[in-house]
């Protein structure tokens, strides 16, 4: 069980605590306070409902995280080119940047690769 679990289980247990107070009178029945409790129950029925949208979030980016990676992985056991190899090429041509000796190496080797392919097919 997560910190975030166990620290919601007892603000559950707490709030039950303070309506089962409420119910039996043991806390004023004060309209502003009855006023605060429902307001602080609509604020807390919110928060959850926000938080159950950020976890969908996070689910969603890691199923997309592995859809494309294994998109990547059935492009190159097609004989297809990898995301990496092309993006070594791209950063190797880049007017912007000035690769090592050994980035320049590594992307003359992708690339080669690449043609060796294209020219077998």
């Amino acid at each position: 069980m997560t910190d975030a679990e166990r620290q919601r289980k007892r603000r559950e247990r707490q709030r039950e605590d303070r309506e089962a107070a409420l119910a039996a009178g043991s806390i004023s029945d004060d309209p502003r306070l009855a006023k605060a409790f429902r307001e602080n129950e609509r604020l807390r029925q919110r928060l959850r409902m926000f938080e159950g949208a950020a976890m969908a979030g996070k689910r969603l980016d890691l199923k997309l995280g592995d859809m494309l990676r294994q998109l990547s992985e059935a492009t190159a056991a097609a004989d297809g080119v990898s995301f990496n190899a092309i993006s070594k090429i791209a950063k190797a041509l880049h007017p912007d940047y000035r690769p090592s000796d050994a980035e320049r190496e590594e992307a003359f080797k992708a690339f080669s690769q690449i043609m060796g392919k294209t020219r077998r097919r």
